[in-house]
């Protein structure tokens, strides 16, 4: 029966050996390899004590072989096989275990009309040596009253995910105590309430933890040190909307935003509000809609002032575009310094608190602010009425550094001849203002919608993939992430 078996092919031999004497297929090929040794024992079955170990089909098989005085061989062969798997699996296992224990969690709230977008399909594909990405919907229609989403309250499937996470973290809290794993949040245009009770939760968490472990003092150090988050992402260049959130605001970690991916498209929107007022368009559409064959003086942009009110990454977009238009440019910025990269555009730099006398000489005054104290109604009455009465002010930053009601006055009364607003006070902006009332031709109006290009959010991805790489690169620090805000001021 050897010799006959060896003179088939392993295939034939197999089928065999698993049809004709009922063997499982693995065992009918650990048989087959055993005929074909030449090392073959002449012990049989029936003198083996290793028959242990095996599933009920295995000892059916082996209680064939015994019966049939098959060598002991095709045991020892089959019980090689199913220790070769055993050591695999068990590797396997301890392998998955062990990046586990590695790995750094990265939860990201992300707007549930955006769950199926490219972006979040891009970031869900991405491979990270540690980082592992879970991506969590708020489970509802709107998002955060930030950018182009409205805001709602939690979904019910939220409420769910965040009281499981929390209810984990606490039953292993004891083993958490030993290892602090580290561990990052982002926040993807989601309704911010979300990220708050997260990181609120993860507060609460560590206290009870250090309570355990450390008595009160110990307890009060770790919760200002931010327990086991240590980096925190906005998908928008602004942030404010998340630290007007307490538990976001004096959270230990690291915060980083997304400058720079929009700077370009605000740049150019300046621009063409700019030329808005230059050309006479809203002139040349009145008259294309009246049916009246009219010509008009236009302006030119070359050797205007533009004045730039917040001189980071949107103002520097801004005053280099402005340059490149022949205009002179000066900048407003919490120094009075002009760095070496922006000698070649900047005139002149003041600071805040020289706004009047900044405006006193600009035709266009260009506010591309965050909102912090500082800044909200920082333009009002006061630098309306040093304005020139031919000047325009355009405002790409935020909404809360406009005195809304004064520059209603200011447009009525003559004061300035006109105003280009991307953002407002309140958005989306309610009936009831005074600004739907005033004429196309001292305002241009659209909302908050001068940096929502068809490439939106990828750019925004763009910045958020960067960092995590930093991050996966250098096993959790925050020391190389880029884009890092300054919770304290806002920015």
């Amino acid at each position: 029966m050897r010799c006959g078996a060896a003179r088939t092919t392993p295939f034939i031999r197999n089928s065999i050996l698993s049809e004709k004497s009922g063997f499982t297929r693995d065992f009918a090929r650990a048989i087959s390899s055993s005929f074909c040794s030449s090392s073959v024992s002449d012990e049989t079955f029936a003198s083996s004590s290793c028959a242990s170990g095996f599933s009920s089909s295995e000892k059916e098989d082996l209680e064939t072989i015994r019966r049939r005085n098959f060598p002991i061989r095709t045991v020892h062969v089959f019980e090689k096989q199913q220790q070769r798997r055993k050591k695999t699996t068990m590797s396997s296992k301890a392998k998955e275990k062990e990046e586990e224990k590695n790995s750094i969690p990265v939860t990201v709230f992300v707007n549930q009309k955006l769950m199926d977008s490219k972006p979040i399909e891009r970031l869900r594909g991405m491979k990270f040596d540690r980082l592992k990405i879970d991506c969590v919907s708020d489970e509802n229609d709107g998002g955060d009253d930030d950018d182009d989403f409205a805001d709602n309250a939690l979904g019910e499937k939220e409420e769910s995910v965040l009281s499981s996470k929390m209810a984990s973290s606490e039953s292993s809290s004891s083993m958490m105590m030993k290892t602090k794993k580290i561990s990052a949040v982002g926040w993807w245009f989601a309704n911010t309430d979300a990220l708050s009770k997260h990181m609120e939760r993860e507060q609460m968490t560590m206290m009870m933890k250090t309570t355990k472990s450390g008595g009160k003092e110990e307890k009060e150090e770790k919760c200002k040190s931010g327990d086991e988050i240590v980096w925190t992402h906005s998908a928008s260049a602004g942030v404010d909307h998340l630290l007007k959130h307490e538990a976001i605001q004096t959270h230990g970690s690291v915060m980083t935003n997304a400058k720079g991916a929009f700077s370009a498209s605000l740049g150019e929107w300046a621009i063409f509000a700019s030329m808005y007022f230059a050309k006479e368009v809203f002139n040349m559409q009145r008259a294309q809609r009246e049916k009246v064959w009219k010509r008009f003086q236009v302006d030119m942009l070359k050797g205007k002032e533009m004045l730039v009110v917040g001189y980071g990454d949107i103002g520097r977009s801004i005053g280099k575009r402005a340059k490149a238009m022949g205009m002179v440019v000066n900048g407003v910025r919490s120094k009075k310094v002009i760095e070496e990269r922006d000698r070649e555009v900047v005139s002149e730099m003041f600071t805040l608190q020289e706004l009047e006398k900044a405006v006193e000489t600009a035709d266009y005054v260009a506010l591309a602010l965050p909102h912090t104290r500082e800044t909200e109604n920082v333009v009002g009455v006061k630098v309306f009425g040093k304005m020139k009465s031919s000047a325009v002010l355009i405002n790409v930053g935020r909404g809360a550094s406009v005195d809304e009601n004064a520059l209603c006055d200011a447009l009525n009364t003559g004061k300035i001849r006109g105003a280009a607003l991307d953002v407002f006070q309140t958005e989306p902006l309610p009936e009831s203002s005074p600004l739907w009332s005033i004429d196309e031709a001292k305002l241009l109006m659209s909302f908050h919608s001068a940096d929502l290009t068809s490439d939106y959010h990828d750019l925004a991805m763009d910045v958020f993939v960067e960092n995590l790489r930093r991050f996966d690169q250098s096993g959790g620090k925050t020391d190389d992430l880029i884009n890092k805000v300054d919770k304290t001021v806002g920015y």
